[in-house]
């Protein structure tokens, strides 16, 4: 099954069959900035989730809408507060991920729907392949 390659809500742009609900993915131009990290248009900062297998997105900095801090370390960023979201995935199920990003560790808390809830992992590569 493919990996989704970005979060929803980025902004429009290149158009990727890349979801794993099957659908389209669209999103705009991402750039590596660390092993962990890629930045997005405006002030977007996407991460690997390997609980999700998706890149999660938060804005960071000046700007609209939500906003999340960040300690300014590419390879091992803290994010405030926790990051939760979820989406469809299909016969009315919903995945729910929540978790503190702190020093390049995720910790993931006991409202999510993967296999990683409760527990607590490093950051992974960006390009790294994430089993089912």
């Amino acid at each position: 099954m493919p990996r989704c390659r970005m979060a929803a809500g980025t902004a429009s742009g290149e158009k990727r069959d890349c979801n794993k609900l099957g659908e389209e993915c669209v999103m705009g131009e991402l750039v590596k900035i660390s092993r962990v990290l890629e930045r997005g248009d405006g002030n977007q900062l996407f991460f690997e989730c390997p609980g999700c297998k998706i890149l999660h997105g938060i804005n960071v900095g000046l700007g609209s809408g939500p906003r999340w801090g960040w300690n300014g370390d590419a390879e091992k960023p803290t994010f405030t507060p926790s990051i939760k979201t979820h989406y469809p995935y299909g016969n009315g199920k919903e995945i729910i991920c929540h978790s503190y990003v702190t020093d390049g560790v995720i910790q993931f808390l006991g409202d999510c729907t993967h296999e990683l809830a409760g527990k607590s992992v490093p950051m992974i590569d960006i390009d790294s392949q994430v089993d089912s």
